[in-house]
Formats: structure tokens, sequence, C-alpha cells
């Protein structure tokens, strides 16, 4: 059976469909890298694509906001962002490796920074009108209603606890 090197694992394989991809370029037909490695290098790509985009998204909201321009409500800004970025923490981690990215251009830094002072009193206005509208949800509530509303609330922070439990115990 012939067999084939791969440069990725620098491993020698069998040179078939099992390890191998077909390339029709290539003089023995063959991709240089096996399917492993192929995997491996093509999720890399998409992880090193998706960090551009956000950092790309990140640039063009901090430049409309610097600049003054018509952006839509900070609330659909900050929705949009936790839904692309997957959370609080996906936004703070893009704007972060944007501001400390040295190809970053000092206007870029300087529009992230304004995009946080801007949007920061919008999400503190965002949350005391959740409070408020939570606060009239319940106030209209009947006893067996709120008794409920606390199980649930209960129970979520049970889980709550847990989950964080879990988390402490996986990483020592």
């Amino acid at each position: 059976m012939e067999r084939k090197f791969c440069v990725g694992c620098e491993r020698t394989l069998p040179a078939t469909s099992d390890y191998f991809h077909r390339h029709a370029g290539r003089r023995d037909g063959w991709h240089d890298e096996c399917r492993e490695c192929r995997r491996r290098s093509h999720k890399a790509m998409i992880k090193k694509q998706q960090q551009s985009d956000e950092r790309t998204t990140i640039r063009r909201v901090a430049k409309l906001i610097r600049e003054g321009h018509e952006v839509p409500e900070p609330e659909v800004i900050i929705r949009v962002a936790y839904k692309h970025f997957g959370g609080s923490q996906g936004v703070a981690r893009a704007m972060h490796e944007v501001y400390d990215d040295p190809k970053s251009p000092l206007m870029a830094k300087m529009g992230v920074l304004t995009a946080f002072t801007r949007l920061l009193p919008a999400v503190d206005e965002a949350r005391r009108r959740e409070r408020e509208a939570d606060e009239r949800r319940v106030n209209a509530m009947s006893r067996e209603e709120l008794d409920e509303h606390l199980a649930r609330l209960e129970q979520m922070f049970v889980e709550a606890m847990v989950a964080e439990a879990n988390t402490h115990e996986g990483g020592s």
C-alpha cells in the first residue's frame, strides 16, 4: 500500500481517502495534510476570521459613535452586540482586543473608549427601566402568583449555585 507524509502532524499514513482528501492538482492526487490536520487548520482559520469580523464590527460602531452619526438606539446596539459576541464578556473581549491590538490606530482605540462611555449610561438607563417594569409586574401579581414566582427564582438560584460550584470544581 502506498504511504504519504503529512506536513501538519509529520506522520506517514496510508495514502487513502480514509486519511487524506483528494486534490486533483497534485501529482499524487492527495492533499499535503491529513484529514485531521486539515480539519484543525480549517477550524483555526474560521476562528481567526470570526475574531477579525468582531474587531471590524466594533471599529465600525465606534467610528459611527465617534463621528456623531445617527446610530440605532444604544439598547439596540447592546442587544445586537450581545447576540453577536456571546454576551457581555464577548463584547468586552472584542473591545479589549481592538484596544490592545498594536496595529489598531489611535483613533480606533479612542472610538472604543468613546463607545464605552456613551453606551454605559444607556445600559444603566435600560436596567433601571427593566427594574421598574419588574416591580410593576410583581406588584400586579396575586399572592399565589407571587409564591410561584418566588419558587421559580429559588430554583434558578439553586441551579446557578450548583453550576458555579461545578465550574470551580472542574477548574481546581
